[in-house]
């Protein structure tokens, strides 16, 4: 390890536009998520134009390393997105043996403080996974899809884990389960009850899915807390157009319109009815708080 660590610095010390260099170090090699690779390495750049993608393979005196590069932009947006995980654990678990202008050590302890701002954001992306594989499921439900109803719930329940995880401020990327039974035995039991009850399938896609709609009501303002706060920014109503342009929410992989309905019909924002210019007697839909 302190050999690798020795060769990457010096090997891009002196490497114009290098920030920084993270190593990482996994103790379970065939885990999937590294490709069987024992060490990787992130290279960080100031060039925007680099590719996050860009991966390197090695072997260099029998050890074999990944090496990945991505821009520092592309880092911090793939951190406020938390779409790559791969790349989240390098950022959480990894040493960074090299720091330019030492900037990036004190850039991962601003990150790993776990904002209020990031846990709201991770709430309401989990959330709308939650209540739109829920709705999917009670869907196929009715069509009497059972397998299919079975499938949404066991995907709508690892949300609802996630969501327990992170208002534990815990970290979601490192068995799930085992920390949702630690932190709400509820929901593991659910979970237990879906995949392992020698109930019928029907029985127990039923009850799941009484559990979750429960939980989508009483979860709903707290995980939705950024999208309200959005709506309350100003006092005149929201275009749904605007909602979905607005900086904290247009980069986000979420159910907007699905959400705003939801809010509504439980009268946590209200629908405004406002008439378009063009077109007498044709009204826009606009929400406010």
């Amino acid at each position: 390890m302190n050999s690798l660590k020795r060769e990457l610095i010096r090997k891009y010390r002196d490497r114009e536009g290098i920030i920084g260099v993270i190593l990482h170090e996994n103790p379970y090699p065939n885990d999937a998520l590294v490709n069987g690779f024992p060490y990787q390495a992130l290279i960080v750049t100031d060039q925007p134009a680099v590719n996050p993608a860009t991966s390197y393979h090695y072997i260099k005196e029998g050890t074999r390393l990944q090496e990945r590069w991505i821009s520092f932009r592309d880092l911090n947006l793939v951190w406020r997105l938390k779409a790559d995980k791969e790349l989240i654990l390098f950022i959480t678990r990894g040493e960074i043996i090299m720091d330019r202008d030492m900037s990036m050590e004190g850039w991962k302890n601003d990150l790993m403080e776990f904002s209020k701002a990031v846990k709201d954001r991770m709430l309401l992306v989990e959330f709308s996974n939650f209540f739109t594989r829920y709705l999917m499921s009670k869907d196929y439900f009715v069509k009497n899809q059972l397998l299919d109803a079975y499938s949404c719930l066991v995907e709508a329940l690892t949300h609802w884990a996630k969501i327990v995880i992170i208002e534990q401020n815990s970290d979601i990327y490192s068995g799930i389960w085992e920390q949702v039974k630690k932190h709400n035995a509820g929901v593991h039991k659910l979970y237990e009850e879906l995949v392992l009850s020698d109930e019928t399938l029907i029985q127990r896609v039923q009850l799941v899915m009484l559990a979750c709609e429960f939980s989508i009501v009483t979860k709903m303002e707290g995980c939705c807390s950024m999208l309200l706060d959005v709506l309350s920014s100003r006092k005149e109503p929201w275009s749904a157009l605007e909602i979905l342009d607005h900086p904290e929410l247009s980069d986000l992989d979420i159910d907007i319109p699905m959400l705003l309905g939801v809010l509504a019909k439980k009268a946590l924002i209200q629908e405004v009815q406002v008439e378009v210019g063009e077109v007498k007697g044709e009204y826009e839909i606009k929400y406010i708080r």
